[in-house]
C-alpha cells in the first residue's frame, strides 16, 4: 500500500514538473511556431506563470528562426502601411508605429483647439516633450510639424516594439533604429523646398490646393520597385500628416513584374491593372508605402501617374465618380490632373 502511494506521488510530481517545463518560454526551434509572441522585459523573455500584466515587460514578435524572420519581411514589404501596421497589432506587439498615429491624433487635437499661434506653439512644444525617448522631429523642415518613426522605413520599425524589441528562438534581438527621419521624408524635405516644376524622375510634388501638399516617389530596394506617397496639410504656421486621403495609381511601366500576395502571403505575378486603388477607410493609414512589383530586365522606366481623392473626378453634389475598365471599377481620374514621376530605376544591391 505504502509503495502504491509513493509511486502515486512520484507520478505527480513528475506530471507538475513537466507542465512546469511548458510553460518555460525556453524552446526548441522545432517546437515554435513560425510567428508568435513572447513576454520580454529589460532584454530577457519573461517565464509567465501567471497571467501577463505590464509590469511584466512588453509583448514583442518571436520568429521561429532567421528564415521565418525573412519571410515574414517580406509578408509586410508587399502591404501598405497602415495593413504593416494592423498585421503586427492583431498579434498583440505595440510599435512605434502605432505610436506615430497616435500622437499625429493628438496633433490634430491641439491644432483644433487652440486658439490662437501663441496657444498653438505652447501646446506643441509640450507635446514634442511628451514623445521625444520615441518620435523625433524633422531637422530638415522647421515648418514640418509631424513627429516620425527614427529610420521609418526600415521594415524592422514596423517589426520590433516600443522598446525595439523581437525575438528569433530564443535570442532577443534589439534594433537600432538611430535618432534621424526616413529617407523618404529626407526626399520629401529637399523636394518641397524646389516646387517649380511638377514632373520630376523618380519623385513628384503637387500641391493640389493651397492648403494641401502630395509627395510621391519610386525607388529601389535590392530588385523591387517601391512606391511611397503622402499628404501633408496646413496647419497653423506649418504642415503636418494628413490621413484622411486616398490614393490612386496607374503605372505605364516597363521591364516590371507587378506583384500581389496569395492567401498564404506569398509573392505572386499579377497582371498590370488600370488603376491600382488604395482607399483610406481600409487599406491606407497615414500614408502609402509599398511594393510594387520586381524588375524584369536592366532597368524599369517609364511613367507613374498618381491621383488622391482631391483631384479625382466628382459630381456636382461632390461625390466620386466611378467608371469600370476591363470589369473593374476604380475612380474617374484625368492625366491632366495627374501628380507625374518619370521613373528610371536600376537594381539596387542591400
Amino acid at each position: 500500500m505504502i509503495k502504491k502511494l509513493f509511486m502515486a506521488l512520484l507520478f505527480v510530481i513528475m506530471l507538475a514538473a513537466c507542465e512546469n517545463d511548458e510553460q518555460l518560454p525556453f524552446k526548441t526551434a522545432n517546437s515554435l511556431p513560425a510567428v508568435s509572441t513572447v513576454m520580454v522585459s529589460h532584454g530577457k523573455i519573461v517565464n509567465l506563470q501567471t497571467r501577463a500584466s505590464n509590469t511584466m515587460g512588453q509583448v514583442a514578435l518571436r520568429f521561429k528562426d532567421s528564415e521565418s524572420l525573412r519571410s515574414y519581411r517580406q509578408f509586410l514589404e508587399n502591404k501598405t502601411e497602415g495593413e504593416k501596421i494592423k498585421s503586427v497589432e492583431a498579434l498583440g506587439v505595440n510599435t512605434l508605429h502605432e505610436i506615430a498615429l497616435q500622437a499625429d491624433d493628438e496633433l490634430e487635437r491641439i491644432g483644433n483647439t487652440a486658439i490662437s499661434e501663441k496657444q498653438f506653439r505652447n501646446l506643441y512644444e509640450k507635446y514634442k516633450a511628451k514623445y521625444n525617448s520615441l518620435l523625433v522631429s524633422n531637422p530638415l523642415d522647421e515648418y514640418d510639424l509631424s513627429l516620425y518613426v527614427p529610420d521609418g522605413d526600415n521594415i524592422d520599425s514596423y517589426i520590433a516594439n516600443t522598446d525595439g524589441v523581437y525575438v528569433v528562438g530564443n535570442r532577443v534581438v534589439k534594433v537600432d533604429l538611430g535618432n534621424d527621419v526616413s529617407e523618404t521624408i529626407v526626399n520629401a524635405s529637399k523636394a518641397f523646398k524646389s516646387l517649380n516644376s511638377k514632373t520630376f524622375t523618380n519623385f513628384s510634388v503637387f500641391r493640389p490646393n493651397k492648403f494641401t501638399r502630395v509627395f510621391l516617389q519610386a525607388s529601389m530596394s535590392d530588385i523591387k520597385v517601391r512606391v511611397q506617397m503622402h499628404c501633408d496639410k496646413k496647419m497653423w504656421y506649418g504642415w503636418k500628416n494628413d490621413p484622411s486621403h486616398s490614393y490612386y495609381l496607374s503605372p505605364k511601366l516597363n521591364s516590371i513584374i507587378y506583384l500581389a500576395q496569395d492567401s498564404y502571403g506569398h509573392e505572386t505575378p499579377i497582371n498590370t491593372l488600370s488603376m491600382f486603388v488604395f482607399d483610406n477607410k481600409t487599406t491606407v493609414k497615414g500614408s502609402l508605402d509599398i511594393i510594387l512589383g520586381k524588375i524584369n530586365g536592366q532597368r524599369i522606366t517609364g511613367t507613374l501617374y498618381a491621383w488622391t481623392d482631391l483631384t479625382a473626378e466628382h459630381d456636382s453634389n461632390g461625390k466620386m465618380i466611378m467608371v469600370a475598365e476591363n470589369g473593374v471599377m476604380h475612380p474617374k481620374c484625368l492625366v491632366e490632373k495627374a501628380q507625374i514621376v518619370n521613373v528610371d530605376l536600376a537594381p539596387v544591391k542591400l
